[in-house]
Parts: C-alpha cells; structure tokens; sequence
C-alpha cells in the first residue's frame, strides 16, 4: 500500500487518541490515503510460509477491543511497544486503551496492568492508570520499565503489577534530574543495558535520555534540534527517534524515524549513522546505501543482527553487525504498519505489532535441515550395508533420524517411454469452469523435459519438469498461461497442485503459493489423460504418485492440508480443511502391481500401465540400526528383492526426506549338508553270491534355503 508522510513534530500538543492515529496511519496528515488504510483493520493475514519463516497470527482477532482471551479470540487497540520477559511472556502496551496486557507463551492474553481510563495514578494492576502507553523494557528480575508519551512520565512495573512512576515531573520538558525532578519531552523508545541503565528516546525533544537505576536522568545525545547530525553526545542530532535497543556491546541503535536512518550511538555517546540513506526507499545495501521509509521499532538478537519494522515499507528488515541491510519479509506477508518488535532469547521467534490490525504477528525462524541424496544401493542376499548420513543445518540444531513405515508400492517410470493413459472422459473436461489437479513425484534427472500429468490438444492442462524448473499450462491454443517454479532437486518427493478459480490459476509446491495467473482458457480437449509421458520424447524418470483431479478449486487450507507435511492423505475422505472429495474426478494412487491404474474417485476413469515398474517399499524384511550419522541395513537372511528406503532427518522444527531403492540380489545357497543314517563303517562284501541282492542305504534328508528341488545326482561307490 502506498504511503504518504509529512513533517513530522515541530509543535507542542498534548496526544489525544486521535493523534495516535496521525502518529502512525501514516503520519501526521489526513487523506485517502488514511481512509484507505483504515478500510483494512478488519482484514487478517493469512499464515505465511517461506524457506525458513513461518509467520502467523499469535494474538489478536484484528477488531479493535480490549477483550481478554486466548490467541485470535482476545482483542487490542492501537499497539506499539511489546517486550518479552524471561518466561517468555509477552507484553504489551495499548497505546489508546490504556493497558498493559500479558500473553502467555501459550497465547493466553490478560490485563496486567490498567484501568482503561486515562491518568497517570499509582497502584497495583487495573487499580493504576496510563495514558497513552509506548514501549516497555524488562530488566533481568522482570521489572517492566514503560515510556507514557501522554503524561512524560516513565513507569515502572514489578512482575507483581505495582505500578509506580520512576521517572518525570508530568511536564513536558527536557530537564535533568533525579526522579520526578526531571522532564520528559514526549518519551518514546527505551531499553537497558548491561548496567541497569535505561535508555529513553524523546520523541518531540528529538534527544536520547539516560536513566540510571537510581533515576538520575541526564541528556546522553542529541541537541534537541531536529537534524542528523553525526558527533558526540549533545552535538549529535536526530529527527523523531522512535524506538531504540542496545547490542551486548552497550551500543544502542535508534529508529530515526524522521531521517530514514539507523542511528548508532557508542557507550561513550558517539554518535555515526549506522545504516540509511535518508532517502525514502526499501534499498539492499551496506550501511548508508540502504533505504528505510519512517523505520520504527528495532530488536537485537545474541548474535547482534538488528530487526527493523519498517512501517511505512509494511516489511521487516535485518541489518547485520557489519551493517548490510537486507529485507526479512518482504510487504507480500501483507503487513499493514509493522511496529513494537521483539525478539525470543533462543533467537527463533520474533514478535511484532501491526498497528492497524490490533495484533499480535509471530515469525519463527528455522532453516530446514537438509539431507544430501543417496544413491540407490545394491548388495547381495545375506550381505549388510552402511550408508553414511550427510546433512546440513545452519541453525546448528540437533538432528534425528528414522525410517519412514509408510509400506506401499510406487509406481517407477524409466525415462523410455514408461507411461499411464486414461481414456478421455467428459467429467475430466471443465472447459473454462475452475478445476484443480495435483500429484506426488520424486524424479531421478534433471534432463530435458519430463512429463508429470497432460491432457491437451496443444495445451490444456499439464505440469512438466523442465531442467530443475517445473512449469504447469492451462488453457488452449492462443489462450493458453503458464505457472514456474524453478527450485526442483533430484530425489526428493514434491507435491504439486494447479487450481483455477474465478479465473485465476494458482500453482502449489508443498502446500505453499509460488505463482499466480490469470488463465481463462479451456481446458477440454479429447486427448487422453497421460501420465509420465506424452508417448513421444517426454519421458519421466522416477516415481509418480496419487494423481487427482476436481472439478472445483481448492481453498489455501485444504492444499496445506492434502500436503500434510509431506505425507499423502487419502483424498477420498474429507477432514477439518480438506472437504472437496464430492468434488474428486478421478484419483489414481498407481500403488498396486497390476496393469490397471484404479481410479479411487468412484468415476470410473480406470486406465492402463505401459512399461512403468511397481516398486514396493516395505522395511518388514529389513532391520535398521542408526548409529549416530550412519544407517545399517540388514535385510532377513535369505530374502531377496527390492524395497524404497526413506530417511526422514528432523531438526524438531522441520525435517527433510530421501529416498533410495535397496535392491537385494538372489544367491545360489547350497543344500544343507546331509547325515548318513546308515553306519559309514558298515561293510558290505560282495562276491558271486549276492550280485543281484538289494541294499539300502539311508540319510536324513537336505534342505534348500531358495527353495529349489533337490536331486541326487551321483552316489559313490568305493
């Protein structure tokens, strides 16, 4: 959404509940631009997924209210600072209801402190009042230190919820002193140091407070001027310094707001302009070379990577200690006035406010753990083998391994015209209606172009690997579209899924969007249904599963749900997101060693196998022994074929899978040895008497472990 700011702060007003919203429904001039904006509170952002964030909705129902209950169901106002204590509590400060609320790591919101009407009383709870609450900082016994813009006052709140004032006369000024004996003018951002110092930005003094733990409060830099002046102490000037947070070096870093700029202020009270140009933009760059528009709230991880909401941007971005500024999430999350963020001490969960939605986002930060592929296995009967495990995890989490028992067979295409073909069918036909088709495949190759699923005359729907991309078309001939995806590795399994709706097409790769379009087109041709191939050079290489096709689109929750985190569902029961199988055409699991590939949906669109392999993945003849970071397989003795290994590696947060064919080569075993029954040292004389007698001999009987007929060929006679 396109945001508009103006001078911001050269006057002297006390703030009402309508100048919270000037402050931040983007600022500080009334316009379409407002209304506009004001139109979306009541829109909520949907759950988010990208390679390694997962960003969703921890509290908040995004209507204004104060109502207090669990996750969605609780209600805010306007928020702006939030800060967590060492149990992971998150507070939160209602710039415009006047409260303190409480939600706990398991998403429980309360009233902690507040009465809801304005004021600045002392007391314990909702007994205290506030006026106009901003940011907040927790020291290491979980006291809440908070900035009250409307009475210059700064509170204190002990894990109890005594409220007293620690520091401010109540006049808008910017006095030194101790105590009450000093002034605030407008107090904003604050944080503490390693020292119990707090840190106070002044949002209309355009200066940096220092308060020591015996409230003694000092100006600590900036003139009082507006400007951005780089210097020492009081010779530094900032612009409307919003929030501000301190790395484990004691550096603080500001929002200035008012000069699109990351300021960097030492111990020692130099001041340098960390990062910004102080051009309004959203520039990638080191330092100076970037761009922020109206940055406001920061946090600092332990590792000192700083967290920007940058408002007027509707992104968060992360700056490095090196200073390179890049951007987190970017305004597709649909963000609308990112505020007051914090960051979890474990460095995985960020916590921030949306302004004009009255909530509460989460981001969790987890870089998948990955498996590195391995190659199929060949080992003969009665042999064992040990495969070394690599993987990779860049949050250094610690890893897990198991076997996958899913026992099914699969269907294994070849490369050499390996296909499945489904006779045309009226009801496999939407023309422009919306529809949907997905399937399961893990290829073996990155060469050429491999078909998954098609039925067109030209193209009319169907989804191809091309080199390492993936690319789907809907539609005919001059009114035909395509959809990418271009991150596709070697044996690793994918869900895919194209759905049209309203006439728009929309790819799934595991259950996250990764390309929309506009694709009216007709989809109903004549041609068969194929699978694996298009019958000429198109030929698939690996494993194809579970093809399905509706006649209807699907919903963003029913897709998540059919990926199941990687574990096909059985699409003809419906459960709590997925409840489209009425709508199911035709499903074909190819999960059996027949020609005929089944259709599961009830529609009759039974088809046929050419050439494809049925492969059967099953561990019940084979033993598994992890050691560490290596897998042994020790199949039963005697028992020879083939079996798909999978090995899922979990990180607890996420987990990744490879598969590998274990084939197990007969071996010719020979007979078990005999006993002779009869005595070895029993003597028989033979002369002319006794030539035409008959003798017996006897031993116990020979087993053959391939089961294989016995014979005896040859008995000698000494």
């Amino acid at each position: 959404m396109y945001k508009k700011v103006i001078i911001l702060f050269s006057f002297s007003i006390l703030f009402s509940q309508n100048s919270f919203k000037s402050i931040h429904e983007d600022s500080f001039e009334v316009s379409s631009n407002i209304s506009a904006k004001l139109n979306l509170l009541s829109k909520t952002t949907n759950i988010y997924s990208s390679s390694n964030l997962t960003i969703s909705t921890f509290a908040g129902s995004g209507t204004a209210g104060s109502i207090d209950s669990t996750g969605t169901n609780a209600t805010f106002g306007y928020i702006e600072g939030i800060s967590l204590d060492s149990k992971g509590n998150i507070f939160v400060a209602g710039l415009n209801n006047n409260l303190i609320r409480k939600i706990t790591p398991e998403g429980v919101v309360t009233t902690f402190a507040g009465s809801g009407a304005r004021g600045s009383l002392d007391g314990i709870g909702i007994a205290a009042t506030f006026n106009g609450p901003s940011y907040m900082a927790i020291d290491s016994l979980d006291n809440i230190y908070l900035t009250d813009i409307n009475t210059n006052l700064i509170r204190k709140i002990t894990p109890d919820a005594v409220v007293t004032t620690f520091a401010g006369s109540g006049t808008k000024a910017t006095t030194d002193g101790t105590g009450t004996a000093a002034s605030f003018n407008s107090p904003w951002g604050i944080t503490i140091d390693s020292n119990g110092n707090l840190f106070v930005s002044e949002l209309a003094g355009h200066v940096i407070r220092k308060i020591t733990p015996g409230a003694v409060v000092t100006t600590f830099a900036g003139s009082g001027t507006a400007g951005s002046i780089d210097s020492k102490g009081i010779l530094a000037s900032f612009k409307d310094p919003m929030d501000i947070d301190i790395d484990s070096n004691n550096n603080i870093f500001v929002g200035d707001r008012g000069n699109h700029k990351i300021r960097k202020i030492t111990s020692e009270g130099v001041v340098t302009t960390f990062a910004g140009s102080g051009t309004v933009g959203s520039v990638d760059n080191t330092g100076i070379l970037a761009s922020f528009n109206h940055p406001d709230a920061l946090t600092i991880d332990s590792k000192n990577n700083i967290y920007v909401a940058d408002f007027s941007n509707d992104n968060i971005r992360k700056i490095t200690p090196e200073g390179l500024v890049t951007t987190f999430i970017n305004s597709d999350a649909g963000f609308d006035g990112p505020v007051g963020i914090d960051i979890a001490s474990d460095d995985r969960s960020i916590y921030f406010a949306e302004f004009s939605k009255y909530k509460i986002t989460k981001v969790f930060i987890n870089t998948p753990v990955v498996i590195d592929t391995i190659n199929d296995v060949t080992i003969n009967e009665d042999e064992s083998t040990t495969i070394s495990l690599i993987t990779s995890d860049a949050d250094g989490d610690s890893i897990t391994f198991f076997l996958s028992e899913d026992s099914r067979t699969e269907l294994r295409f070849d490369g050499d015209d390996d296909y499945v073909a489904i006779p045309d069918n009226a009801n496999l036909n939407y023309g422009t209606d919306d529809f949907a088709y997905s399937a399961w495949f893990n290829t073996e190759s990155m060469q050429g172009t491999q078909q998954i699923v098609h039925k067109r005359s030209g193209n009319n729907y169907e989804v191809q690997l091309s080199g390492s991309s993936m690319v789907a078309y809907i539609g005919e001939p001059g009114n035909q579209h395509s959809l990418l995806f271009s991150q596709i590795s070697i044996d690793k399994w994918y869900h895919v899924l194209i759905g049209r709706t309203n006439g728009l097409a929309t790819m799934y790769v595991n259950g996250v969007v990764v390309d929309t379009i506009t694709a009216t087109g007709s989809v109903t041709t004549t041609d068969p249904l194929y699978i694996g191939s298009d019958t000429g050079s198109e030929d698939f290489i690996g494993l194809i599963k579970d093809v399905a096709i509706w006649s209807h689109g699907l919903s963003d929750s029913a897709v998540i749900a059919i990926y199941n985190n990687g574990s096909s569902i059985d699409l003809t029961k419906n459960n709590e997101y997925y409840i489209y199988s009425d709508k199911l055409k035709g499903y074909w699991r190819l999960n059996d060693t027949s020609t005929i590939a089944k259709d599961q949906s009830g529609s009759a669109n039974d088809g046929t196998i050419y050439g494809a392999e049925s492969i059967t993945s099953d561990l019940k003849f084979i033993t598994s022994i992890f050691s560490g970071s290596s897998l042994t397989l020790l199949p039963d003795p005697n028992w020879n074929g083939q079996s798909i290994i999978t090995v899922i590696a979990d990180d607890k947060y996420s987990y990744d899978t490879t598969s590998f064919t274990l084939t197990v080569t007969p071996v010719q075993d020979p007979p078990s040895a005999f006993e002779w029954i009869s005595s070895f040292l029993e003597t028989i004389a033979i002369d002319s008497t006794n030539l035409d007698s008959t003798y017996s001999l006897q031993w116990s009987a020979s087993t053959d472990v391939d089961g294989d007929s016995i014979e005896v060929n040859k008995l000698s006679l000494n």
